[in-house]
């Protein structure tokens, strides 16, 4: 199956529909340098919400799955802090299916994966809903000193009409 990505969001912002604290430098999460967007609280953060990918997944595909990475760590130590919430957002709307890890962040940056190339994230998904602005996902961290470096998706695929074979026509002459 074909796939784009692993893609960088353009958008990054500290959503407050959830959580009470604030991510301080979002826009540090777009690409993967070391500057860092991070909390500096033990609180239940808000959401880091990361959008506008900008893929251009062709009309006629059908999505196969989506995989979700971010690059993070503890600036406390290993373990202390955790995944709160990890969702898929779809026309800016964040969903309710959640791959929050239970596992604790790392001391030093790594990526850690979220969803499959055939993982649906419990939804339905076109070619629009990933092209849009909207597309992306959300995360939100509680305990430690959570920090996040990059996130990044990749989106795999069918494009039934790149399969497609055309009919050849023979003519027989007498």
């Amino acid at each position: 199956m074909p796939s784009q990505g692993p893609l960088s969001p353009s958008t990054l912002a500290d959503d407050t529909s959830f959580g009470s604290v604030a991510w301080i430098s979002p826009e540090n999460a777009g690409a993967e340098d070391a500057a860092i967007a991070f909390t500096g609280s033990t609180s239940t953060s808000h959401y880091l919400k990361a959008t506008a990918f900008g893929f251009t997944v062709p009309s006629t595909a059908t999505i196969g799955g989506i995989v979700a990475e971010v690059k993070r760590k503890d600036a406390f130590g290993a373990g202390q802090s955790v995944d709160s919430r990890v969702r898929l957002v779809k026309g800016g709307v964040v969903e309710t299916t959640d791959k929050a890890s239970v596992d604790g962040w790392p001391a030093a940056l790594a990526y850690q994966t979220y969803g499959s190339s055939s993982d649906l994230w419990a939804s339905t998904w076109t070619a629009t809903d990933i092209n849009d602005a909207g597309f992306g996902m959300v995360i939100a961290a509680v305990n430690g000193s959570p920090c996040i470096d990059h996130i990044r998706i990749t989106v795999t695929y069918a494009d039934a009409v790149a399969g497609h074979t055309r009919g050849v026509r023979a003519m027989i002459l007498p």
